[in-house]
């Protein structure tokens, strides 16, 4: 399976968008294979204006239909992916528009939202952000824990205060996450998580999602792929059980392994023209858990040059397809 392959098979979700939503915004979730997305509805907005907003995105979801589709189940991502379609996950990156009201928790999940940030950088109802003196989670912020819990919407900890993160994170009864974050290992930034705050998260079945937000990265707003690439590999030796031990490798060789692809494909018509005659066929992939392929294009392109047909079966591939090929 080639780099590209293994993308358009993939369950691709971005962990958070917040932005004017508009069909050249769905156009783009396309056109970047985006199975489905986080997408922020409200953020300082009451119950009533949240409300409007989310009228809003169902409309635009209904006039771009053939682009996007509603998610208010995990089966609906899979239909999503099905259909060629991008998964619109209503999110909230801030409890305010739940007022003091457990009841409207219900009320938003019903109508699509699948995720919420508890607290946005500053103190709420709930607990506190991470721009301001931590005082934890509030009695009202654990009733909104459970309720959450029951009816099955996401708390996200991206922007939360350290304390109330810990006190969310053992009230939970489900998994929780910090959707968008990076870590303060490479950059000391308040919104920035330590490498004991990542570990705490995934040692409670959590999950962590990099955000390349350049602010955050090392080289700030001069950052390039390599600072976002390093910041997932710093991550990933953190909270990537697969990458720490060695079950799969480095991104930057995923990186060079994509470099190589361009390199091979100016010199493949090439070594075409030197009129090598057949010879047989190969079969060649990496094996299970291997999912960098520089030495295996390498080796496909002189077999090519060579007269073989090559079969290339591509990465992280099990025992059974060698056989059947």
């Amino acid at each position: 399976m080639s780099t590209p392959s293994l993308h358009d098979d993939a369950i691709i979700i971005d962990g958070l968008i917040i932005a004017k939503w508009d069909r050249a915004l769905f156009e783009d979730m396309r056109k970047g294979g985006l199975t489905a997305a986080n997408c922020t509805v409200s953020v300082w907005e009451d119950f009533e204006s949240t409300v409007d907003n989310i009228v809003a995105v169902n409309q635009l979801m209904r006039d771009n239909a053939e682009l996007v589709r509603p998610v208010h189940t995990t089966r609906d991502i899979t239909r999503a992916k099905e259909e060629g379609k991008t998964g619109i996950i209503l999110g909230f990156q801030n409890a305010y528009a739940f007022e003091d009201k457990l009841g409207y928790i219900e009320i938003f999940k019903k109508l699509g939202v699948g995720i919420t940030q508890l607290c946005y950088n500053t103190q709420n109802l709930v607990g506190t952000g991470c721009y301001e003196r931590d005082g934890g989670l509030s009695g009202y912020g654990r009733e909104v824990i459970a309720e959450m819990n029951r009816v099955g919407m996401m708390c996200d900890l991206s922007h939360v205060g350290s304390k109330t993160s810990e006190e969310i994170i053992l009230e939970s009864k489900k998994p929780v996450c910090y959707s968008h974050c990076l870590p303060s290992g490479l950059k000391e930034h308040p919104r920035n998580k330590s490498d004991d705050e990542l570990k705490f998260i995934a040692d409670h079945g959590g999950f962590v999602g990099v955000t390349m937000f350049t602010p955050f990265l090392k080289a700030g707003v001069n950052a390039t792929v390599e600072d976002y690439v390093e910041a997932i590999v710093y991550i990933m030796n953190i909270v990537g059980e697969d990458f720490r031990d060695g079950i799969l490798f480095v991104p930057e060789v995923l990186l060079a392994a994509n470099a190589m692809k361009v390199g091979m494909a100016i010199l493949r018509p090439l070594l075409a023209e030197t009129g090598a005659k057949p010879v047989g066929k190969m079969v060649i992939g990496t094996v299970k858990g291997d999912i960098h392929d520089i030495g295996k294009n390498l080796v496909t392109m002189m077999l090519e040059g060579a007269g073989f047909e090559v079969i290339d079966l591509g990465i992280n591939t099990d025992v059974e397809e060698y056989l059947d090929a």
